[in-house]
């Protein structure tokens, strides 16, 4: 979440100071509809996150083309381990809401094929690209 500073936030109350009577929201000395009020707050609070995330560089690469022989979940997987360095099954299962089985089944494909490569043993076991 950001942080207004001190500055921001005394702009902020000296353009509007807002109100609410009952069910009834209003910026004082205006008429203001609670859907304008809604998309003002909307926008003075949103924006920060806006424009950070147009400096942002797209974190969704396409599909290499060695990738087209391999299952939807496999696929699924190595684009989640495009963005990490490393990740767990946990990791992996929350990413994709597949069963461990299942994913411990296209972990073992994707590692036979050279894909990712395996760390550590038991329950401290994590994945890299290899």
């Amino acid at each position: 979440m950001f942080k207004l500073t001190q500055n921001q936030l005394k702009a902020l109350l000296c353009i509007a100071t807002i109100e609410n009577i009952g069910a009834s929201t209003r910026m004082e000395n205006a008429k203001f509809s609670n859907h304008e009020i809604a998309i003002f707050l909307s926008i003075v609070v949103m924006q920060p996150f806006i424009d950070y995330i147009h400096h942002l560089k797209p974190t969704i690469q396409p599909e290499p083309s060695s990738w087209a022989s391999l299952p939807p979940l496999a696929k699924s997987i190595l684009q989640f381990m495009q963005n990490r360095d490393h990740a767990t099954i946990t990791d992996i299962m929350q990413a994709t809401n597949a069963p461990r089985s299942t994913i411990k089944k296209h972990l073992n494909l994707l590692i036979d094929q050279k894909y990712l490569t395996r760390h550590g043993k038991g329950r401290a076991i994590w994945y890299t690209k290899a």
